[in-house]
């Protein structure tokens, strides 16, 4: 049997799971709804939504990855260098996708 207060962590971890996907949920279906507004009313378009869900998805991708690696830091299958690479990887993908839309900003 848990004790108290492993129940009320418990508790609280699946309070902030839950709190977690309703904001990601609620971002994503802003993004969704302002790109619709963009292509069907000429509504100028809001990054904004967007770049949060990113950012929200990458930070927790990089969490998982940092207590997976402190948890297996033992492991032979431990790969320790995936988080700078993840790291470097999520940076260079920014610099693309801002480059990108820059161009095609100043194309259009």
């Amino acid at each position: 049997m848990l004790s108290k207060d492993n129940r009320e962590k418990i508790i609280s971890l699946q309070a902030r799971e839950i709190s977690y996907k309703i904001t990601i949920f609620i971002l994503s279906l802003w993004t969704i709804y302002n790109c619709w507004q963009t292509l069907y009313n000429g509504e100028k378009y809001n990054p904004f939504p967007g770049f949060i869900v990113c950012i929200a998805i990458f930070a927790e991708s990089l969490a998982k990855m940092l207590i997976k690696n402190k948890t297996a830091s033992g492991d032979e299958d431990n790969k320790p260098h995936a988080i700078k690479w993840y790291a470097v990887l999520a940076v260079v993908f920014f610099i693309v996708l801002l480059l990108a839309g820059t161009y095609f900003l100043i194309m259009s």
